[in-house]
């Protein structure tokens, strides 16, 4: 039960499910992050321990390539079990088509940015 006596409408309507000006390049963005390493000073974490698609059709390859494919690998607080099942579903599973994490994405509530830099969160249309 969402109560937000239609706040999200409104703010969608209105646009102000956008970016912030607050003079740092992420504010307002979605970004994905680690969950193995994330109480690592950032300073320490291995590289692309959080990453921030600038489209909701750039998740995708956020995820299966530049997370997947080279943050797991390089990650040592990721418990090796998961490590493991990671790898046996390499070969087995396919990761769906990029049309199928937009469209996820989309009905989460996600929305590419209004200037087209990031991914926001915006329930409502």
């Amino acid at each position: 039960d969402n109560d937000d006596n239609g706040e999200n409408e409104k703010k969608a309507s209105s646009g102000q499910c956008g970016t912030r000006n607050t003079g740092n390049r992420f504010a307002g963005r979605i970004g994905l992050r680690c969950r193995f390493c994330k109480h690592i000073p950032e300073t320490l974490r291995p590289r692309l321990s959080t990453i921030y698609p600038e489209t909701l059709g750039g998740i995708y390859r956020a995820c299966s390539v530049r997370f997947q494919k080279r943050h797991l690998k390089e990650c040592q607080f990721v418990p090796d079990v998961i490590r493991d099942d990671l790898e046996d579903r390499k070969d087995n599973a396919s990761r769906g088509s990029k049309n199928y994490w937009v469209e996820s994405a989309l009905m989460k509530g996600f929305r590419d940015s209004d200037d087209g830099k990031g991914i926001v969160f915006c329930p409502v249309v």
